[in-house]
């Protein structure tokens, strides 16, 4: 009788033992799965974008920093006669981190001052779309045209630039020409409508379609520019836009 009782008790402490050897397996294993889940949520949560509050915030101080400010004139050479650039650009639409911003360039004769540098005769603007045509086009009398760019700031990248901008044949006045300008992901590029009298096309029409790797702004006052920047950067922040890749990365 004790024999058995002996034998019992051995038993029952064998099967304890694989008990606790067991839970121990499945708590050492439920500690591993749930802690990856945290760590891969972490990092995704650092490449999330802001709250809606801090994209609304954003894109608001933005938009206040461009309306109104973002103006620049020129005056050019072409052909002998001079003429008068004027670019203009507002934000006319936001949605979350998507952006409708328009820009205007409205060309006319210029008061007769002109130009003598006979360096500057043979060269172009800088600016892809200020081409030789429009301004020979400009110089027979005022004449708009208008670019509607749609602008998603999550595939824009910091940082935004300032830089100075000097084109040939033309000259601005006080500090100049500054573009604000940040560039898209690789790969990413912006889809632009173009609309002027020059291509047969109205407000009413639909215009030429282009695209664009850049959301480049013009200014003139290097405070307004400076503003617009910090702007711009803080809206691509919020949105999740990433830094412009290495040159040893790009594609």
């Amino acid at each position: 009788m004790v024999r058995c009782e002996s034998i019992g008790w051995l038993e029952a402490k064998q099967i304890m033992r694989q008990v606790f050897w067991i839970a121990g397996l499945l708590l050492l294993g439920s500690h591993d799965i749930s802690s990856f889940p945290m760590t891969q949520e972490a990092g995704e949560q650092e490449k999330r974008p802001g709250s809606s509050k801090d994209i609304l915030v954003s894109t608001r101080k933005f938009e206040r920093a461009v309306n109104g400010n973002a103006i620049v004139r020129n005056r050019c050479r072409v052909q002998g006669k001079d003429i008068e650039i004027e670019e203009t650009a507002e934000v006319i639409k936001t949605d979350g981190c998507k952006l409708v911003v328009r820009a205007r360039k409205v060309t006319r004769p210029a008061d007769v001052r002109a130009i003598d540098s006979p360096a500057e005769e043979g060269k172009t603007s800088s600016l892809d779309h200020r081409s030789t045509d429009d301004q020979k086009q400009s110089a027979n009398g005022p004449q708009e045209i208008e670019f509607i760019v749609y602008a998603d700031l999550s595939e824009l990248t910091t940082p935004v630039l300032v830089e100075t901008q000097k084109f040939g044949q033309c000259e601005a006045g006080g500090a100049g020409v500054l573009k604000v300008s940040s560039r898209s992901e690789p790969g990413k590029a912006m889809q632009v409508i173009r609309r002027s009298e020059a291509n047969g096309t109205t407000k009413e029409h639909e215009g030429v379609k282009q695209t664009r790797r850049d959301l480049s702004l013009f200014f003139s006052v290097p405070a307004a520019a400076e503003k617009a920047r910090k702007a711009l950067q803080l809206a691509v922040k919020s949105c999740g836009g990433n830094e412009w890749p290495d040159e040893d990365d790009l594609p």
